[in-house]
């Protein structure tokens, strides 16, 4: 899933890339380490259930634009993506 997820995102461009922290066949900070690699600029955002600590180099070198712990909740999530972006269009 992961490995699939860098190759979409390095095929398609993203406004805003918001993935979970642990994905099959690698972690989400591994893959947003590949992503940019690829140069892709899209902010990431990381979901994550707070159980899996980041490292915070790791952390740093992936560029994550922001951190979102599980649960999620949808008037979060819409604020997050909001903020990403500096639009206000995305609404419950």
């Amino acid at each position: 899933a992961a490995y699939g997820a860098v190759l979409r995102a390095a095929r398609t461009p993203f406004d805003l890339i918001i993935m979970d922290l642990l994905l099959q066949g690698a972690n989400g900070a591994v893959a947003a380490l590949a992503l940019r690699g690829l140069e892709i600029k899209a902010p990431i955002v990381v979901i994550t259930g707070g159980l899996m600590p980041i490292d915070k180099e790791i952390y740093d070198r992936a560029h994550f634009a922001g951190k979102m712990l599980k649960p999620v909740r949808p008037e979060e999530l819409i604020g997050e993506v909001n903020r990403q972006l500096g639009k206000g269009s995305l609404c419950l």
